[in-house]
């Protein structure tokens, strides 16, 4: 008989990961977790799970996402663009071929990471939001050229 799956994990375990994820306040006090769909939390879940502590773009295989989060291609692309629109998270398009032969066909992937309200206090650690406050910097640059 196999033990139940609460019960395998040990306080202390160096083989076990932790098992919870800090939301940010701000979330909830400016309203985001009230008023976004459930596609967006489940792709904020996922990408604060995947970047937890690490200071860089995640980014995610089809088969991969598929088979470890068991959230639909639909649920991902919706959820993403969503948080974006939200000003919670950066899309990246990142070139993934780089060998530079003449007719090599450029691939590219999506790069996620969140930013401003959706970045963890733990991670903030009264930093600011460096990446937030140089996109908007590209976007002021963007609009005094027009």
């Amino acid at each position: 008989m196999s033990a139940i799956p609460s019960t395998d994990y040990v306080l202390g375990s160096k083989k076990s990961r932790q098992r919870y994820i800090k939301l940010n306040t701000r979330l909830w006090t400016r309203g985001h977790i009230q008023s976004m769909s459930a596609k967006a939390l489940a792709m904020l879940l996922v990408i604060l799970e995947e970047q937890y502590g690490q200071d860089q773009a995640v980014w995610f295989s089809e088969k991969r996402f598929a088979e470890r989060f068991n959230l639909s291609r639909d649920t991902r692309s919706e959820g993403a663009r969503e948080l974006f629109q939200r000003e919670l998270i950066v899309i990246r398009r990142v070139p993934v071929t780089n060998s530079g032969a003449a007719f090599e066909r450029e691939a590219n992937r999506n790069t996620y990471q969140v930013i401003g309200d959706a970045i963890p206090s733990d991670w903030d650690n009264g930093r600011g939001d460096p990446l937030r406050t140089q996109l908007k910097a590209n976007v002021k640059r963007r609009r005094s050229k027009r």
